[in-house]
């Protein structure tokens, strides 16, 4: 028996998840671990965030000092991953200007 053949769409959509897949890994190589870590903190916060805001719905007993320690534990996790993510640009931001400063000479900046 010979295999039917595959439908344009499926076609489609896995030639449009190879290049986002080609995308996301040109982007991962340029980014540092530091930045995909923030990332990942400030994400889960708002999951957090998302769950608690959402779990009275799904359990109207619960207390509203349960959703509020939810949320500010959200709020402390996206906190602590925009920090982590400022501290790495402005570190690289430095770097770099650390760099640029050493390969120009001081007599080309002046006019």
């Amino acid at each position: 028996m010979e295999a039917p053949p595959k439908q344009p769409k499926v076609l489609a959509i896995s030639g449009l998840l190879l290049c986002v897949y080609g995308r996301i890994k040109e982007v991962a190589e340029k980014v540092k671990l530091t930045i995909w870590v923030g990332m990942l903190v400030f994400l889960a916060g708002m999951v957090i965030m998302g769950a608690y805001g959402l779990y009275p719905l799904f359990n109207p007993e619960v207390g509203e000092f349960t959703i509020l320690f939810g949320i500010k534990l959200s709020i402390v996790l996206m906190g602590i991953g925009a920090v982590i993510i400022l501290i790495t640009i402005c570190f690289e931001r430095y770097t770099e200007w650390k760099r640029m400063k050493e390969e120009i000479n001081e007599e080309d900046l002046r006019p």
